[in-house]
């Protein structure tokens, strides 16, 4: 299997469309990219946002209206997303390896440290250096 690595600066122009309201961009982050989530921040995603379960079910029925929206195949078992089984991992594989090349040379102990720097300040503040 060829391994293609990803150009960054080609990432960077493509073209987003941005939606108007943030409602809709809470919607359609929510319908494209919670099904490379695991399954348990799903379902805690789907208890704290009541509307989730509502596009699940969309999905779902689109599948059964239309078929899978990769392949378009009928016949086949409903994984997620408008997928069928063989697709959903089909993608997810790809999503996971664009995940760690685009997470490669990164230091996340470093990333969370600059997140939570002011907040570790002010703890040694209000509690002292212990």
């Amino acid at each position: 299997m060829k391994k293609l690595a990803i150009d960054l600066k080609r990432l960077d122009k493509v073209k987003t469309i941005i939606p108007a309201s943030i409602e809709r961009r809470i919607e359609d982050l929510l319908i494209f990219d919670a099904r490379i989530l695991d399954i348990a921040t799903r379902k805690e995603l789907v208890r704290l946002v009541p509307g989730l379960h509502a596009i699940r079910l969309a999905w779902k029925a689109h599948f059964a209206m239309y078929g899978c929206v990769s392949c378009h195949r009928k016949k086949v078992g409903y994984a997620s997303g408008g997928l069928c089984d063989r697709c959903l991992h089909r993608t997810l594989y790809r999503m996971k390896t664009c995940l760690r090349k685009i997470d490669a040379g990164r230091s996340t102990p470093e990333e969370i440290g600059e997140l939570t720097r002011k907040f570790d300040a002010a703890q040694r503040l209000f509690n002292g250096e212990d």
